[in-house]
């Protein structure tokens, strides 16, 4: 609860922040098996600058022989089209 500038005013709840993508959970999570992602970061949001996510996406992107830029793209991206390949097939973090 907080309450609204003026002392008097009534106290009003909080609004939970909402962002957390399942998508991007689902590729945090297939990280966090191959080794790229400690699990405490798969929450479904990537953060903007200082991002393990996008850290394990990088580290992803040059084991398993794509351009290395930090960047998921979008839903055709290569990057995205490799995390949906079997783990078997991809190469896990060493």
């Amino acid at each position: 609860m907080i309450r609204a500038r003026a002392r008097g005013a009534p106290y009003r709840p909080l609004t939970p922040i909402v962002g957390s993508d399942p998508q991007v959970r689902a590729i945090q999570d297939k990280l966090v098996v191959l080794g790229y992602l400690d699990a405490r970061h798969a929450d479904g949001v990537i953060g903007r600058t200082r991002s393990a996510t996008l850290d394990a996406v990088a580290a992803f992107q040059g084991r398993n022989g794509l351009t290395v830029d930090r960047d998921l793209g979008g839903p055709n991206s290569e990057t995205r089209r490799k995390l949906a390949l079997p783990i078997g097939q991809l190469v896990r973090a060493p």
